[in-house]
């Protein structure tokens, strides 16, 4: 079923979601701290629109994810 037609939906959601389509092919390129810098960016703008505490959560969850995505795998042991 469509919803979009029903409810435009949250503008900073729609973002965050096109912003984390890129975030597996951003891996290991440049493009990442564009990536890095968007979700920021995308952060403040959704605190000066005064979103709400789960649009933020969204927003800084997805960050961790792109932080913790970078971080080097080391053996167990």
């Amino acid at each position: 079923m469509d919803f979009s037609a029903e409810q435009p939906g949250c503008p900073l959601m729609t973002r965050l979601v096109a912003l984390l389509e890129s975030e597996q092919r951003s891996r290991g390129t440049k493009a990442r701290a564009d990536l890095a810098a968007a979700l920021i960016d995308l952060e403040r703008e959704a605190i000066e629109a005064g979103a709400t505490e789960r649009t933020l959560t969204a927003i800084r969850a997805a960050h961790a994810i792109v932080d913790f995505s970078e971080m080097p795998l080391s053996p167990a042991g």
